[in-house]
């Protein structure tokens, strides 16, 4: 949601670079999810831990859930850059388009 709104915001004002300002939010976006991702392994170790998890099924669930937070990332962010990109081009206004996507 943030990064829609960031993106189509600086598309509408007329960025003048911007695959560096969409290279730069996707990174801002992989770090948060790959923060989320780690504090949710955090839990999930802590509650493994108390319920006598073995070490190798914890360290596959932290793996598999960072994985796919990264990933989720990745997916969602180059499409609503996608988004934003394609409806600027076409001179439409992204705050229209990709905020309510």
């Amino acid at each position: 949601m943030t990064l829609a709104s960031r993106l189509s915001t600086e598309a509408h004002r007329g960025i003048t670079s911007p695959w560096k300002v969409v290279a730069g939010y996707l990174a801002l976006d992989q770090a948060q999810a790959l923060i989320i991702g780690i504090l949710a392994a955090g839990i999930a170790i802590i509650t493994g831990l108390a319920n006598g998890t073995s070490l190798a099924n914890i360290l596959v669930l932290t793996a598999t859930g960072v994985l796919t937070a990264s990933l989720v990332s990745i997916v969602l962010g180059g499409l609503m850059c996608a988004i934003v990109l394609i409806s600027s081009h076409y001179n439409c206004n992204p705050d229209n388009i990709a905020t309510p996507i």
